[in-house]
């Protein structure tokens, strides 16, 4: 594994070299490739062309009154990557493979020029939750793009990564809806390839609670069950509200 910490892996899982051939795994395994093959390159892509100013022919996954690509405008780009991906570690397919390069290169073209890949304004990701959440799923789907043999989504990654740890958003990342979930961004990117120290340095900076860990080494179950979040729980808050009433 990667010799970037201090103590290295007991395990080592294989990239590669296993071969399936037959039993519910086999089918199970067929099937996703199936599934895969099903997306609409232009549907996943719709967002990106938008963003660009390019024509953008069909309609975004989920259009209308949907939740995923209204609000996480680019995440079916990188799960797709992801699942996709990860398949051609295993098994050559030429149609899966045209797939993911038409759409590693459609985000390659569609991106700013400060290598910011996510499908809407910048001033978007400073002021709402979701697209940090997408970040995450974004950066997956190119660094697996990349295991299966496509090196410049490792690039795409890293150029993210570059923008993501020297964004203005950082004092207060966390603290968005959702925007906790960017912690994994950073902590897989470090592990890749392309990996710096500076994504760590970030993910400590931008979301570590010491307080919580002293919890947990403390051995304090709260910690568990009772972590209060970044936003207040209004079914929490009133029930103490009622709790204390009653007390007085």
């Amino acid at each position: 594994m990667n010799s970037k910490y201090a103590v290295p892996y007991k395990l080592k899982a294989p990239r590669g070299g296993v071969v399936l051939t037959g039993g519910r795994f086999k089918k199970a395994f067929d099937n996703n490739i199936g599934f895969l093959k099903g997306f609409d390159v232009d549907r996943i892509l719709y967002w990106y062309r938008v963003h660009k100013g390019k024509p953008a022919p069909g309609v975004p996954y989920a259009a209308g009154a949907g939740h995923f690509e209204n609000n996480l405008k680019g995440q079916t780009a990188g799960e797709f990557l992801m699942g996709a991906g990860t398949t051609l570690l295993w098994i050559e397919d030429t149609e899966l493979r045209k797939m993911v390069r038409e759409i590693l290169k459609e985000m390659e073209d569609c991106r700013d020029d400060d290598g910011f890949i996510i499908p809407i304004t910048q001033d978007e990701f400073r002021t709402k939750e979701y697209p940090n959440y997408t970040r995450a799923w974004i950066t997956f789907g190119l660094l697996d793009a990349g295991y299966a043999g496509e090196n410049r989504a490792f690039e795409l990654a890293r150029d993210m990564g570059d923008w993501f740890n020297e964004c203005d958003v950082l004092p207060y990342v966390k603290d968005m809806n959702l925007g906790f979930q960017g912690i994994l961004a950073n902590t897989r990117l470090y592990d890749s390839p392309v990996g710096v120290w500076k994504d760590i340095q970030v993910a400590i900076q931008a979301y570590q609670e010491t307080w919580w860990l002293e919890q947990l080494i403390a051995g304090d179950h709260r910690a568990i069950y009772d972590h209060p979040g970044n936003h207040p729980h209004v079914y929490e808050t009133g029930g103490r509200f009622q709790c204390l009433k009653k007390g007085l």
